[in-house]
């Protein structure tokens, strides 16, 4: 008789249903003698058998990451083959194909607990090594010390993956899916507060290739995807949830700091982290850090480790689930410092929750404000942000071939130095491509002062961020908020145009009085990349990537600027 709760596992069950016991089993006996390079050259993209799903980068990766304490190659492999629809008829194959019969004499006899015949395994079905049929011998023996600590008995690869891995090719970048819906009161100024993190760029890793290990998400060809979201249980299993409770791997171990790794948190423990979510204020001793429209934003408390922001969507999971779906699928790929990257995500529960670094030094437009008595930014801080921005679009633009759709100042979050990290990419849409300049929406998306004109006749471009880029600069300049209702025009760029006739002498006049002596070829550049920006005709307008050129020359020609956006905050 079955024991109350197990699972009686078939071919067609996923890997990620696998449980701890049998995933630990599986990490030493690839771990052994390094079999786990020769796996990786064999495993197969699920949507194109014909297509290896790892590149030379990838292996490197896995290798760094498993010799960090408590961690194992196979155990990284594993995270990220969770991520897609790989079965244990799929493993099964790929063991096959490696000739590794002592793992698959346990796969069969011991998890799918069917009769193990040596005489009849079959082939891989996606792929072939050798004869109709293979005999069973057996493998590597395990050491006490290999057991534990999960590390290999040789250093030597195989001839075998050397060979396989120069001839992979990077796997394609996920395709982004549109968002559907917005609300009449989205597209006025709402400061959706989010929450960013630091993050660690490898230069191993081409810009082709997918830049993290744990979460590589593909999409079918076909543009489905049922391993996203759907039935509300964690579709993107994430393999270190296991060992909050099991094994060798420490349970107070803070995985989610690990650049890379995106942590599946459950949502009690979210709700433990938030104090059940409290909706007081920050100042009032609660939890809210901010809401948008559709969420809001709680500090999670960690004792002896470090805080998080938590973005809870709202109660109607349906309505929000592209939304979360969306920004999930953007921040999985995207590995840049001045990208919002995830420390984890919550599905279990009865809203979707992301999870984020706590950016202790809030959004761009509320330190602008200097809301809760804050000081106001330093020249040296805004130069900073203006180029850290710059280069987080010119990257997602560039790198990732996606138009962000929804930047202003709400949405560019500070890190403890003050750095920029363009964050909320819940409306982000794939770029246009073959040459293409626009692509079509159904929907109109965005706040409304930071639209550019083609974005109401529900065209996609980069250069609807290059718009919002240009608003940005304003704000930064004049201080001023970029939709201020008491104004004659209430928008900043008709305001500025308004006021100074788009002069820049005149212009001066506008800037902000809480910098003492702003240079003059730092006003003149800004204040000119805006307009330029700005131009109502699309084709006419600048693109990002010329736009950071600009202002890196501008940073090499005056020796004083900072180059980046890590300039600790002076006092002005």
């Amino acid at each position: 008789m079955m024991r109350r709760g197990a699972i009686n596992y078939t071919l067609e069950t996923r890997l990620n249903k696998l449980d701890f016991k049998n995933i630990s089993k599986l990490c030493r006996m690839l771990d052994i003698g390094h079999k786990w390079k020769e796996f990786v050259c064999v495993v197969r993209s699920p949507y194109d058998p014909d297509t290896p799903r790892y590149t030379m980068e990838h292996v490197g990766m896995f290798e760094f990451e498993g010799n960090k304490p408590g961690r194992s190659p196979t155990q990284c492999i594993i995270e990220d083959l969770n991520t897609v629809n790989v079965t244990l008829k799929n493993l099964k194959s790929w063991l096959l194909e490696i000739k590794h019969f002592q793992a698959v004499q346990w796969l069969v006899r011991d998890v799918l607990k069917e009769p193990f015949d040596q005489e009849s395994l079959e082939q891989p079905s996606w792929g072939s090594s050798g004869g109709p049929h293979v005999r069973l011998h057996p493998g590597p023996a395990e050491t006490p010390v290999q057991q534990e600590r999960y590390q290999a008995a040789s250093n030597e690869p195989s001839q075998t993956d050397s060979s396989i891995i120069r001839s992979m090719v990077p796997p394609t970048p996920p395709h982004t899916e549109e968002v559907l819906y917005s609300s009449q009161s989205e597209q006025q100024s709402h400061p959706t507060t989010s929450a960013s993190t630091d993050t660690i760029q490898s230069n191993s890793i081409s810009s082709s290739s997918i830049s993290t290990f744990s979460l590589l998400h593909e999409v079918p060809p076909d543009g489905s995807d049922n391993n996203m979201v759907g039935n509300h249980e964690s579709k993107l299993s994430h393999f270190p949830v296991a060992m909050e409770t099991s094994g060798n791997f420490p349970v107070e171990q803070d995985e989610s700091t690990v650049p890379g790794s995106r942590r599946n948190f459950s949502y009690e423990k979210l709700q433990i982290m938030t104090n059940d979510f409290n909706d007081l204020p920050l100042e009032q001793k609660g939890n809210l850090i901010g809401r948008g429209g559709f969420g809001s934003v709680y500090l999670g408390r960690r004792e002896g480790l470090e805080d998080l922001a938590v973005k809870r969507l709202t109660e109607d999971k349906a309505a929000v689930e592209k939304l979360y779906k969306t920004e999930l699928e953007i921040l999985l790929r995207c590995t840049h410092e001045n990208i919002l990257t995830l420390r984890g995500y919550s599905e279990d529960g009865p809203q979707f929750c992301l999870v984020y670094q706590y950016m202790v030094n809030g959004s761009l437009e509320d330190r602008l404000a200097c809301k809760n008595c804050t000081p106001p930014l330093s020249l040296d801080t805004r130069v900073g942000i203006v180029t850290g921005t710059a280069r987080g679009l010119d990257y997602l633009h560039g790198v990732q071939r996606s138009v962000h759709r929804d930047v202003k100042s709400a949405n560019i979050l500070l890190d403890e130095n003050f750095q920029a990290k363009v964050g909320d990419f819940g409306f982000a849409r794939q770029g246009p491509v073959d040459g293409k300049t626009s692509l079509k929406t159904e929907m109109v998306i965005g706040t409304n002062v930071y639209m550019a004109p083609e974005a109401w006749d529900f065209k996609i471009s980069e250069k609807l961020d290059s718009y919002a880029f240009g608003v940005i600069l304003l704000e930064i300049l004049t201080g001023l908020p970029a939709f201020d209702s008491n104004r004659e025009e209430s928008g900043l760029p008709s305001h500025v145009e308004d006021v100074s006739d788009n002069d820049t002498t005149q212009f001066k006049e506008m800037l902000d009085p809480k910098i003492p002596e702003w240079p003059d070829e730092v006003v003149d550049l800004y204040f000119n990349i805006s307009q330029a920006c700005l131009q109502l005709n699309k084709r006419k307008r600048a693109t990002i990537n010329k736009v950071l050129l600009d202002l890196e020359k501008l940073a090499h020609n005056v020796p004083s600027l900072p180059m980046d956006g890590t300039m600790k905050q002076s006092m002005v």
